[in-house]
């Protein structure tokens, strides 16, 4: 073989290779360009989540709102999301109470967003992400709402309202931020976290209130035991008199029952029956006279 044919057989080796590379670049920068174009024109919302389009050139909001999944929208397209289904928020709390104390308590909360009125949150908050809502304005509005609820009771009598406080907050809080489109499900309060010196405060009255209590429990245990002696006392001295006056009735009974027999016995003596004595007794005994109804025996010598 020649010299030249050896280079002519490399160039066309070399052509091929070059060809080769050219197609595969023209492949990789069409699928890139298609790539480019897919995610250019395509948005992905996420579970539990609406999408709240801005068009960047027309600069404005689209009144109805992307559901979960994917979507083609315009490439000028801008999309926040926001939470449809619950979401969890918790916060440590500073707050007042009635005698001027400050405690820390953790709170959470359950939301979401009323679907119709994403796009109006959009626009009010200037497209802030719920991330931000959440740490600015929910935030800001649950503070001030339960500084309000807690500066009503003690630091003591924190625990034995929580229920209480809880409900009202609750209730409050619904009400201001559901004009706006943010739903509350729940609030749930945790234990309050005291310093030190505010915390031995506390258990010094707490103690005090048990003594208290222990007191007012033997009090009340004492007049209950006086008043259990007094009903012993008032049913023995009401047995008593029943049984004096049983024993009377029954004495008064029994004499009027000899007096009957007397009366019964004297009706059955008649003269006869004295003349019928008399001659009797002078058959037994010897002489027998009758005086008054008494018979006197004169014995026969």
């Amino acid at each position: 073989m020649t010299y030249q044919n050896q280079n002519s057989k490399q160039a066309e080796k070399e052509a091929r290779i070059l060809k080769a590379i050219k197609r595969g670049a023209i492949t990789v920068g069409g699928t890139v360009l298609l790539m480019t174009g897919w995610f250019s024109f395509t948005e992905t919302v996420s579970q539990g989540h609406v999408g709240v389009v801005f068009n960047k050139a027309k600069g404005g909001v689209q009144s109805e709102p992307l559901d979960e999944g994917l979507h083609f929208v315009n490439p000028f397209a801008k999309i926040i999301e926001y939470p449809v289904s619950t979401e969890t928020v918790k916060y440590r709390l500073s707050l007042a109470t009635g005698d001027t104390q400050t405690i820390v308590i953790p709170v959470s909360f359950d939301y979401h967003n009323e679907r119709a009125k994403t796009p109006a949150i959009y626009k009010e908050w200037r497209g802030q992400q719920s991330k931000d809502l959440e740490s600015g304005y929910l935030r800001r509005n649950l503070l001030s709402i339960a500084s309000e609820v807690t500066s009503k009771y003690t630091i003591l009598e924190l625990n034995a309202n929580r229920g209480k406080i809880q409900t009202e907050i609750l209730k409050n809080f619904t009400e201001r931020v559901g004009k706006k489109g943010f739903i509350i499900a729940s609030i749930n309060l945790g234990t309050p976290e005291y310093n030190a010196e505010t915390q031995q405060a506390i258990q010094q009255v707490v103690n005090k209130q048990q003594e208290l209590k222990a007191l007012e429990l033997e009090k009340q245990k004492a007049e209950l035991e006086a008043q259990r002696a007094k009903i012993v006392a008032e049913g023995q001295a009401q047995a008593d008199i029943a049984k004096a006056e049983g024993e009377a009735k029954a004495k008064i009974a029994r004499a009027e029952g000899e007096a009957q027999a007397n009366q019964k016995i004297q009706a059955t003596i008649t003269p006869q029956l004295l003349q019928k004595m008399e001659m009797e007794a002078r058959l037994q005994h010897g002489w027998v006279t009758i005086q008054g109804g008494t018979p006197l025996v004169e014995a026969q010598k």
